[in-house]
């Protein structure tokens, strides 16, 4: 059975199509991908028959390659504050990680959530004026972002699936205007 980073990297590629999600074994993981399905689709991040051209530059491949290993961690290192190898790269890409980013807020497990989290609240935080490594430019920087996130619903890897979805969708709205 594959895992739901793979199932929805499957859809948002066209390598898997909705009819093949009848397929999955578990109720629960019917239910969240049929979730995601629907917000792609509403969102117009997906169509049909796959992808919809909202990120076309050459990273996304490598957007794909590092939500893959959105959690994984080097032997023998641990994640500090949620902060992989992974999360720090898709940071580093802003914008264009931002769409496929945000279907992981609803996996199944806490953990990967807490790294899409990262991702998400990184690369608004950045587009604020936030330097990691040297924090906040002004106060009003770190304001207005904090405004700009109430604004979108205050994203939480622990909020009930049917709240991530909605605050998803208004996510996946937001995006899509700004790229009109």
């Amino acid at each position: 059975m594959p895992s739901f980073p793979h199932i929805l990297l499957g859809l948002t590629s066209g390598r898997i199509r909705f009819r093949q999600i009848r397929n999955a074994a578990s109720a629960q993981l019917k239910l969240v991908v049929s979730a995601a399905c629907a917000l792609l689709l509403l969102s117009g991040c997906i169509t049909e028959t796959g992808l919809r051209s909202v990120n076309p530059s050459n990273q996304q491949d490598e957007v794909t390659r590092l939500l893959l290993k959105l959690t994984d961690r080097p032997e023998g290192s641990r994640s500090l504050g949620g902060y992989t190898p992974a999360v720090n790269r898709l940071i580093e890409i802003g914008d264009p990680s931002l769409c496929q980013t945000l279907d992981f807020m609803l996996a199944p497990d806490e953990e990967t959530r807490q790294h899409a989290l990262r991702v998400i609240s990184g690369v608004t935080m950045e587009m604020y004026g936030f330097k990691f490594g040297r924090g906040w430019p002004s106060a009003e920087d770190e304001r207005s972002w904090k405004d700009f996130w109430k604004s979108m619903g205050d994203l939480r890897s622990n909020d009930p699936v049917d709240q991530r979805a909605e605050k998803v969708y208004r996510w996946k709205r937001w995006l899509m205007a700004r790229r009109q």
